[in-house]
């Protein structure tokens, strides 16, 4: 057995060190019910409590994770990863919940388009989605709902704002482009925006 030297919780996760210098991570929420205390470590009793109750535990924290937003599968994975769940007892538990409908890559993309299209382009949500680990065809699929006319007239009332607020035509170019909007959108959209604040 190995002696423990020091314990640290925080973020979801027991740090413990050992004699020996080495570490191992442990999820909080399981050593809540199975404390650790310095003094010999039995790595076989936790590797045992792990194969047979880690899924469970990480079920937990998958449920209370979706009860405050969606997330991504690849978003929840790295989550449980870093709360210290064996990888293979993390996929067993987001099978599950996706097989309950409860994670799904195609909610959380029509999630994050419906808060944002008024304000970013299909650039910049298609770039949210791949950085959240979204595939590629999965997002395509999700951005078809969002239409190139939904779209051009969300840049459109942006670049009205910036005009009302006395905004040069380059700088409402370059804030649409930053947002997300191609050049095709944007040089549209400041010019219906500059036609409309001409006729105003």
């Amino acid at each position: 057995m190995e002696e423990v030297i020091g314990i640290r919780r925080r973020d979801h996760v027991v740090r413990l060190t050992f004699a020996s210098g080495g570490e191992r991570l442990l999820p909080a929420a399981m050593e809540r019910e199975w404390p650790v205390s310095h003094g010999p470590f039995d790595s076989k009793l936790w590797d045992a409590l792990l194969e047979e109750k880690a899924e469970v535990y990480a079920l937990r924290e998958l449920t209370a994770l979706e009860s405050r937003r969606d997330h991504t599968r690849a978003e929840l994975m790295r989550t449980l990863e870093k709360y210290a769940y064996p990888r293979d007892a993390a996929e067993r538990a987001l099978d599950r919940m996706e097989s309950a409908g409860l994670v799904s890559d195609e909610r959380y993309c029509g999630s994050l388009i419906r808060r944002k299209q008024q304000t970013c382009g299909r650039g910049k949500l298609r770039l949210e989605m791949r950085r959240k680990g979204v595939d590629a065809q999965t997002a395509d699929l999700a951005l078809d709902a969002f239409s190139e006319e939904e779209e051009l007239q969300a840049a459109q009332a942006y670049a009205q704002k910036l005009f009302a607020r006395g905004a040069a035509r380059e700088k409402v170019f370059r804030s649409l482009l930053s947002r997300g909007y191609s050049r095709g959108v944007c040089l549209k959209a400041v010019h219906l925006a500059e036609e409309d604040t001409l006729e105003d």
